[in-house]
């Protein structure tokens, strides 16, 4: 998953190689739940849009 969230950087945002910044979509698409899960789970503080570990984590859990 992690690949995929950097092939998704990479294809969208080509000055990338220092900040991702994901936005809710890119992370819905990554980690196969919905933009509304994402959203709860940014505000209930599981999980960092700003950090690839946070949502690699994130991602993996089912």
């Amino acid at each position: 998953m992690a690949q995929k969230m950097i092939d998704r950087v990479r294809q969208n945002r080509k000055n990338a190689t220092r900040v991702f910044c994901f936005t809710l979509t890119d992370i819905a698409e990554a980690t196969g739940k919905s933009i509304y899960a994402v959203k709860r789970a940014i505000y209930a503080g599981k999980l960092d849009p700003r950090d690839l570990k946070s949502i690699i984590e994130y991602g993996g859990k089912k």
